[in-house]
């Protein structure tokens, strides 16, 4: 009798559902030990690590707050954790974590807003993208912010199919709290809200009508935004200050619109052309599924546009990685219609494979690229990590651009403002006396050692330090590797000054 009553169970099961966040996690997984720390994961990585000796012995942390991107005491400390477990190994399988989870959501959305079928081609699209395989082995607060975008989705859809108002509120409630969660762990996601808040309202529109749509979009937003209200007002001034230079008053960089929008479709394209292509087929369907398909369509080109406008391929292909989220909703749906010209079981399995296979084959090797724009520093880290063991005075003024790589893998041995960063982030290190400074320290010999990155270009401000530092006769070459990125040849170098280190 109970193996019989455990056949229904078995047969509901999303069998299909975990075999495919098997295959993503097997394509993040291949990812996670081939480069060391990006800049942008040691920032963090140490961040949060400086954020959890403060928490436990009050010990002092640089002001985060007033230029990260996100609230540093919201993700830095979860993936500091996971790296005390794992190491960079851990904290990248954390972000695995968020990404499957993001998935599963998208899945449950997709099942709800049209059919399980278009969940499941959904989500192999997804799993397919470079980006979506990237970030499941990139230890920022990126996989966590689409992780609780797509999961408030998932909550405020889920509230349609309530029976009672009670957990219906409730749910809308927590849909907004997470939204605004989102927010505050990266400042960027803010930009998809008008997307969350809309497919939670059309699924209201589709389950209840129109009048409850409306209503639901109202409770949402006013649960957000006193959410968002109450973080930013406790956050105080140096919060804010970190939202406006990194996300509403962003500096405009110098990429041409149409380099921003074509590297954007060499990273998502296919979710373009498919969420655009379910927008089409939305008309033969219901007022609610063109919306829908409507809206989709629109959340995968913000992130492009809005880079567009601003001149930047920063970050691009993670920023786009959040709008081609929702866009396989539109994607899953497209897919699906095509699939139902045949009942056919293998018919359905071809036309899965058809759509998500080529995508696959082209992204296996763009997200190893992903991983590949960055030298590998463990040589690098075993060359300094002799000199930053002897007393500070000793190591005296080191100036690079790895800054916080260095920060990261070396954090027993350094500590914060020790190092003078090469991009002079610092305004008071752009000139002495009147000259560049890094011309200037070398001259004086005020740097006792410094790291460069030469990509080939004579022309290039470490080129020119370079020759300086060859033919100063008191610098030294000490350390030199090369690597290369797109067939262009980079090298590393640490020069340091004769006779310093003993």
């Amino acid at each position: 009798m109970a193996a019989r009553a455990a056949r229904p169970l078995l047969a509901r099961f999303p069998w299909l559902l975990l075999a495919m966040l098997a295959v993503q996690a097997g394509l993040s997984f291949r990812l996670v030990w081939s480069n060391t720390a990006f800049g942008d994961e040691a920032l963090y990585l140490w961040a949060g690590h400086l954020e959890l000796s403060h928490w436990e012995h009050g010990t002092s942390v640089p002001a985060f707050q007033t230029w990260f991107s996100g609230a540093p005491i919201i993700y830095p400390p979860l993936g500091a954790l996971a790296d005390s477990l794992g190491g960079l190994a851990g904290a990248r399988i954390l972000s695995m974590a968020f990404m499957l989870g993001a998935t599963t959501c998208l899945y449950g959305i997709t099942a709800r807003m049209f059919s399980r079928r278009a969940a499941c081609y959904g989500i192999a699209v997804y799993i397919a993208l470079a980006p979506t395989q990237a970030l499941g082995a990139f230890a920022t607060y990126d996989a966590m912010a689409i992780f609780l975008l797509a999961l408030a989705t998932w909550v405020g859809v889920r509230s349609s199919t309530a029976q009672d108002w009670i957990p219906r509120v409730t749910l809308l409630l927590v849909a907004g709290i997470i939204l605004a969660l989102a927010d505050a762990t990266k400042y960027a996601s803010t930009i998809f809200d008008p997307v969350v808040v809309l497919l939670v309202a059309l699924a209201y529109w589709q389950k209840k009508g129109y009048r409850d749509a409306i209503v639901v979009a109202i409770v949402m937003c006013g649960c957000w935004l006193i959410a968002l209200g109450i973080a930013i007002y406790a956050g105080g001034r140096g919060y804010w200050h970190g939202v406006l230079v990194t996300t509403l008053a962003r500096p405009h960089a110098t990429s041409s619109a149409g380099l921003v929008l074509h590297q954007a479709f060499n990273y998502a394209g296919a979710v373009m052309i498919l969420a655009l292509f379910g927008l089409l087929a939305s008309f033969g369907a219901n007022l609610v599924d063109r919306l829908i398909c409507a809206t989709v369509l629109v959340a995968v080109l913000l992130a492009p546009v809005n880079q567009a406008r601003i001149h930047t391929t920063v970050s691009l292909y993670k920023h786009v990685d959040f709008g081609a989220l929702f866009g396989c909703i539109a994607a899953g749906y497209v897919i699906a219609r095509v699939s139902r010209v045949d009942v056919r079981r293998y018919w359905h399995t071809a036309i899965g494979v058809a759509a998500a296979g080529p995508i696959l084959l082209f992204s296996i090797g763009q997200a190893a690229d992903l991983f590949s724009f960055w030298p590998n520093s463990s040589g690098y880290i075993a060359a300094l990590r002799p000199l930053l063991d002897t007393s500070q005075s000793a190591f005296g003024h080191y100036s690079t651009d790895e800054q916080y790589v260095i920060y990261y893998y070396l954090r027993n041995e350094t500590h914060p403002g020790e190092l003078l960063d090469e991009y002079w982030d610092n305004p008071a290190r752009r000139e002495l006396n009147g000259l560049p400074a890094d011309e200037e320290e070398i001259r004086l010999h005020y740097l006792s050692a410094i790291e460069l990155d030469n990509s080939g270009d004579s022309t290039s401000k470490d080129a020119v330090l370079e020759k300086m530092l060859a033919s100063s006769g008191v610098y030294q070459l000490t350390y030199e590797s090369r690597w290369t990125h797109e067939g262009q040849t980079h090298t590393t170098e640490v020069w340091e000054l004769k006779g310093y280190f003993k």
